[in-house]
């Protein structure tokens, strides 16, 4: 069976909430910002090295002082506030006290970090660990998360949570592979490649990809199948304002009317494409189809174009009227082109039933998703690929039907992102 995972269990003593004698109570970090910026780094900094002493005095936040010591650096003095120290070493809180240069940064830097050994603290301060870290946020901002040192870290997010691209930032990581970016090389189809790649820019520089490189080594999946199951579902939904809300920035779809948003586009391009192989020979009959398509809304490809990033298609198509219809229309061609781009079984008899046939493709197309990541997955594993991410749907199927002991999965959407938030709230002292 495949590996499983245990959180990191060291440290669970929770560290006392009571105030160090001799010591004011925990400053926030926002208050500390604030300090900086009206009094300056060296006033700071002072207060802290003065705050080290266990005889310091405890003044009032805003109490007026006439110190000489003070009058270069402010006229108020403010509270005093003990220095936080959130590193751990096997359960052991860590003082910045004697440490140097990034292990003192990460002593002091206001976010847990919790060690099995000081051999690890020391690569994690060099640069020289790829499996733990802090979460960037926004979502689950400074948690403390811990992966496989070693075989291949299979990641399922909620899409609108936390990420792939979020965990990879955690842990200072570039080797992995991606739903969100597709296998094929689009050799014959320019303007859908463009499209495609147009729409991953803000991932793709999240993730460190540069623009010129080839986004097909970090792909999970082809692009068509993904696109004929939205474009499927769309379809019938288009028409059905109850089920288009679902596609809405607050239906129960929300993300899949995101993705659909995106896909509209770039199938719209992927259109293009295929029009130039307009009246070449040897074409099947949905390619030849797809290929004559005109809109019968002129505006049809303005309308698509300016479709907005990030907007959802259920609350974009709501009041567009004009567009709905001819936009049914060609996706009503679209999908059985996307269908035959490979050798299938022909639809039975009853597939084909009360009009459900372009349902039936997007069905079939959504299983075939599974089987194919589960290759590339495999394929992926065997190279050495240390990160995979995919959506939790994804994850369970490969849980259940893919036996493989060099993957450990995690559900960064649900139980295991939760452990990390559990276990990074225990180790945080008490503000």
């Amino acid at each position: 069976m495949h590996a499983r995972h245990e959180i990191d269990d060291n440290a669970r003593r929770k560290p006392s909430s009571r105030p160090t004698p001799g010591r004011g109570p925990a400053t926030p970090a926002s208050v500390l910002l604030d300090l900086q910026q009206k009094l300056g780094n060296a006033a700071v900094a002072d207060m802290i090295a003065r705050r080290s002493s266990p005889h310091a005095p405890v003044a009032p936040v805003g109490e007026e002082t006439t110190g000489s010591e003070h009058r270069d650096t402010a006229k108020r003095q403010v509270e005093p506030f003990a220095v936080q120290r959130w590193a751990f070493v096997n359960g052991q809180q860590q003082s910045p006290d004697g440490l140097r240069g990034k292990k003192k940064k990460l002593a002091r830097d206001q976010l847990v970090h919790a060690y099995t050994s000081d051999e690890e603290f020391e690569k994690h301060a060099a640069g020289k660990t790829d499996y733990l870290g802090n979460l960037p946020g926004p979502v689950s901002a400074g948690t403390w998360v811990r992966f496989e040192c070693r075989g291949t870290n299979v990641l399922g997010e909620n899409h609108t949570k936390v990420t792939l691209p979020d965990v990879l930032a955690a842990v200072d990581s570039k080797d992995f592979v991606y739903e969100a970016f597709a296998t094929d090389d689009f050799g014959s189809e320019p303007k859908t490649q463009e499209a495609d790649r147009k729409s991953l820019k803000a991932t793709r520089e999240k993730v460190g990809i540069a623009k010129e490189q080839d986004l097909g080594r970090y792909g999970l999946e082809s692009l068509y199948p993904k696109m004929g199951v939205l474009m499927s579902d769309l379809f019938y939904a288009i028409n059905d304002p109850q089920q288009l809300r679902r596609y809405a920035r607050d239906g129960a779809a929300e993300h899949s009317g995101l993705q659909m948003t995106r896909y509209v586009k770039i199938a719209w391009e992927y259109g293009k494409d295929i029009r130039n192989y307009s009246g070449q020979e040897g074409l099947t009959a949905a390619r030849a189809e797809l290929a004559a398509f005109r809109p019968s809304e002129a505006g049809l490809d303005g309308y698509i174009r300016k479709l907005p990033d990030g907007g959802h298609i259920g609350d974009l198509l709501e009041d567009a009227d004009d567009y709905r219809g001819p936009l049914r229309e060609y996706l009503e061609v679209l999908i059985p082109e996307l269908w035959a781009r490979e050798p299938r079984t022909p639809l039975t008899e009853g597939q084909q039933q009360n009009g459900r046939a372009l349902a039936s493709m997007g069905d079939r197309m959504s299983q075939e998703r599974n089987s194919k990541i589960q290759d590339r997955v495999k394929k992926e594993v065997h190279r050495g690929v240390r990160y995979i991410g995919m959506g939790e749907d994804h994850l369970e199927y490969l849980a259940n039907n893919l036996d493989e002991p060099k993957i450990t999965f995690y559900r960064m959407g649900g139980a295991d992102l939760q452990g990390f938030e559990d276990r990074t709230d225990q180790l945080r002292p008490q503000q």
